[in-house]
């Protein structure tokens, strides 16, 4: 089972960061090892982020792979759990 979620996971969810070269040091979003599925489906798991002012995040993923829901659990819209 883990092999396949690793399978999907690459093939669902890609986060790219970039930012210009002077890295400011006033964060934005910071997140350690969030987790998040439904029932036994994970969608992801032990996702870090470091974003910083002046610095874009590009979420790309196919229809379902938990992009939507990552927005809404870093906005509050939806809480972790």
């Amino acid at each position: 089972m883990a092999a396949q979620y690793d399978k999907f996971k690459a093939k669902n969810i890609r986060m790219n960061m970039k930012s210009d070269e002077s890295r400011s040091k006033h964060v934005l979003v910071n997140v350690k090892n969030l987790s998040l599925g439904y029932g036994d489906t994970p969608l992801f798991d032990k996702v870090n982020i470091d974003l910083r002012e002046g610095e874009a995040l590009e979420l790309r993923g196919r229809n379902g792979a938990g992009k939507s829901t990552l927005l809404k659990i870093l906005s509050r819209i939806t809480e972790p759990t």
